[in-house]
């Protein structure tokens, strides 16, 4: 799994986000860990800034807001920048910033905050281990929709007919875009595909 490297003054910012912003980042940021691809809307090359940089994309209803972040060194994310995007195009002022944070990245005294796993990575949010948990539970099962839909003779109309929900909402599941649908309308579509869902327990660390 890859590790998320954190830039104090990015963090700052990031806690700063409004907290469904923040759930959603950190969602965003969990499926990098786990070496999922993520492409637009969601996600964005950089390389005004470097190589191997990116930008996280997330909407408000007061505006967006953008994390930047790095791929290039294995198994690592550096996220350097982030901030509220009050215009369409990206200020110059955050790129130049994100440059010189980039940089500071770098520096052997740089202070930093790894996290390891979900669950480090919803308390550096300061959010819930609960949405960690939720996080890992959305990614398995958007996985296996998405798996099991390939496998499948089922059209998007049929598996929405069968689910009992809309046929946007399976193309935007087969899109890897379901932050914000509920568990149990993902349950369904994985039992519209054909699957079983099997839950195990066991007692939190």
């Amino acid at each position: 799994m890859n590790q998320v490297i954190w830039n104090k003054k990015a963090l700052r910012e990031v806690l700063d986000f409004p907290d469904l912003k923040k759930k959603e980042v950190g969602y965003l940021l969990y499926k990098l860990q786990r070496c999922d691809s993520l492409l637009m809307p969601h996600s964005k090359p950089m390389p005004s800034i470097g190589k191997g940089c990116h930008e996280l994309r997330v909407k408000g209803e007061d505006g967006a807001y953008r994390v930047f972040y790095l791929l290039k060194v294995e198994n690592h994310i550096f996220i350097f920048h982030a901030f509220k995007k009050k215009t369409q195009k990206t200020p110059q002022k955050d790129i130049e910033l994100g440059k010189k944070n980039l940089r500071i990245c770098f520096m052997k005294k740089s202070k930093t905050i790894v996290n390891k796993n979900a669950k480090e990575l919803a308390h550096t949010l300061g959010l819930s281990h609960l949405d960690a948990i939720e996080w890992e539970v959305r990614f398995m099962i958007t996985n296996k929709i998405i798996s099991s839909a390939k496998d499948s003779d089922l059209t998007v109309t049929g598996i929405a007919k069968i689910a009992g929900t809309s046929r946007a909402r399976i193309t935007k599941i087969l899109k890897n875009d379901t932050f914000g649908i509920s568990l149990d309308v993902l349950v369904r579509v994985l039992g519209a595909l054909g699957e079983e869902v099997k839950i195990s327990f066991k007692k939190a660390a």
